[in-house]
């Protein structure tokens, strides 16, 4: 989970911004407010990662809720702390290349994204050479 904490970071600098971690908690906060959700399943000996990254949504949408039941911080995007439009192709390609760096590979089958609302999701057999991926650590 760190790691994945890492290539946010990573990416969120690539914006000019700092990223940072809260110890005993999970994401990338800018300032006070969380940028980024990571989640984590294992099923019948399977681990599935996955994460939220606070692109570009409708951030009222957090108002009537607590997200991730942390009540005393806020919530941003990568748009509203950028202070300018990010196109969400171009910030999923960044993504790509921090995770590649970071994970120490090089092998991504596709890299097609998809958007809802938003939100950036990687599509049609998008997964990694999984064999290099923990072979590489």
């Amino acid at each position: 989970m760190r790691k994945l904490e890492e290539v946010f970071v990573e990416v969120l600098a690539h914006y000019d911004l700092q990223g940072t971690t809260e110890e005993g908690m999970t994401g990338v906060w800018v300032k006070e407010e969380k940028l980024l959700a990571l989640g984590v399943r294992i099923a019948r000996w399977v681990t599935m990662h996955g994460f939220a990254f606070n692109v570009q949504p409708q951030l009222g949408h957090f108002d009537g809720i607590i997200p991730c039941g942390i009540f005393h911080k806020g919530v941003t995007s990568l748009q509203k702390e950028h202070g300018k439009e990010v196109e969400l192709n171009e910030v999923g390609k960044i993504v790509l290349q921090s995770f590649q760096k970071i994970f120490t590979f090089s092998h991504i089958k596709s890299s097609t994204w998809t958007q809802n609302d938003g939100e950036l999701t990687i599509v049609d057999n998008a997964a990694v050479e999984m064999t290099e991926a923990v072979s590489n650590g």
